[in-house]
């Protein structure tokens, strides 16, 4: 009866210290997951599944952090992508963007982030394609502003300024090639 009190009593002992030390982690767990410290929650909760003897709670809350990290990184890309695209830095946009779009495309759980970045990353190749043919058009390239203004018709087709612009580029080009067409036959 002695050596079954006390297995009994190793066992309530160490039972309560277990519950203890789970406890206390999935409390800095949750703590650190309410700071976005997801590093420091995740371990927490590692090691509240070591200790609850692989809980059902604390794996749960492991795959959440994940997530919410997940959540958060792309989130913060997301808003470096648009800043650079409200800022007209639309090369920095694309870049940020496409490389969101390349790592997590197939995430479904992060589904509006990416919808988010396909609009702003499509509206940002317009964009540098429309201020590449105004550019090209002032310093008198005019083959070049064609070319863009056509990139960003691929995009709109139906833009009637863009659509303008082109066909005010062609005027000089046609324009130039006559005089020169001219000046040669003399």
């Amino acid at each position: 009866m002695k050596l079954f009190m006390i297995i009994v009593a190793t066992l309530l002992i160490g039972t309560a210290c277990t519950s203890k030390e789970y406890k206390a982690q999935m409390a800095a767990g949750e703590e650190a997951l309410s700071e976005q410290k997801f590093d420091e929650a995740a371990r927490a909760f590692t090691i509240a599944i070591e200790e609850g003897e692989h809980d059902r709670k604390a794996k749960d809350r492991l795959a959440a952090t994940e997530k919410m990290k997940v959540e958060a990184e792309v989130a913060a890309i997301l808003d470096q992508g648009k800043k650079a695209y409200d800022d007209g830095r639309y090369e920095l946009a694309i870049s940020t963007l496409s490389a969101l779009l390349e790592k997590h495309e197939g995430n479904l759980e992060i589904r509006p982030y990416v919808v988010d970045a396909k609009l702003i990353l499509a509206h940002a190749i317009f964009d540098l394609r429309l201020a590449e043919g105004k550019q090209y058009v002032e310093n008198g390239q005019y083959k070049d502003a064609i070319e863009a203004f056509n990139a960003a018709l691929k995009l709109r087709p139906y833009d009637k300024a863009v659509k303008e612009l082109r066909q005010g580029a062609q005027q000089k080009l046609d324009e130039l090639t006559g005089d020169q067409l001219k000046l040669h036959n003399c």
